[in-house]
């Protein structure tokens, strides 16, 4: 009997995953959720090193926009002028009628923000494989393209998820094209980024506030 709970939890995960095609996907929202005063700690492999680096959800309001961004914990990289590209699209977001957005902006040392680009897509909305989005960053002269592989299940220091969805990340521009891999897990967020450096930062602990903290 023992033997066959883990056939009957994976056939319900498989039908989990087919009725959610059939209504048409998975909600962004749920995949890349902004909740105020989230804690995200990640180990880090990169050139032969290995360390942790904790990023926290804050939030911000400019130019009629509420949105959101991950700020490092460690003060000393909260110095920077620019706000770092923590997460895999233009380092500030919003939502908007459940649509996800990304935006590229700046801060100064007191948190005041300069919008640097207008709203754009950021996730497809519902999720579902082969979708994609495309935006344009500041930093890079081509284009960026987000691309739906898929879902699987993927094993992080923080555990086993077994309904992520992987994204392909394509920076595309006049020297070619260069490739980035993402697995985003419901209701968690992004538990490893594969990035085209040869660094791969992967979820060790998330941490999210009591209902009193949020916004």
């Amino acid at each position: 009997m023992n033997k066959k709970v883990p056939l009957i939890l994976w056939s319900f995960f498989i039908l989990y995953l087919i009725l959610g095609s059939a209504v048409g996907g998975f909600a962004a929202e749920n995949y890349f959720p902004l909740v105020l005063n989230t804690h995200y700690t990640y180990k880090v492999f990169f050139q032969d090193n290995e360390f942790l680096e904790e990023l926290v959800v804050k939030d911000f309001t400019k130019d009629g926009i509420h949105g959101y961004y991950f700020a490092h914990t460690d003060k000393r990289k909260l110095e920077s002028m620019v706000i770092a590209d923590t997460m895999f699209g233009l380092g500030a977001y919003s939502i908007d009628d459940g649509v996800l957005y990304t935006l590229s902006s700046s801060r100064d040392k007191e948190g005041k923000f300069t919008l640097l680009s207008m709203k754009q897509k950021f996730l497809p909305n519902p999720i579902q494989p082969g979708d994609k989005t495309t935006f344009k960053a500041p930093f890079f002269p081509g284009k960026i393209v987000l691309t739906i592989v898929g879902f699987e299940a993927l094993r992080v220091p923080a555990g086993l998820y077994n309904n992520c969805v992987k994204i392909k990340k394509e920076y595309i521009g006049a020297g070619g094209t260069e490739s980035e891999y993402i697995w985003l897990a419901d209701n968690i967020g992004m538990v490893k980024w594969q990035r085209k450096t040869g660094r791969i930062d992967e979820l060790v602990l998330v941490k999210f506030p009591k209902k009193n903290e949020e916004r």
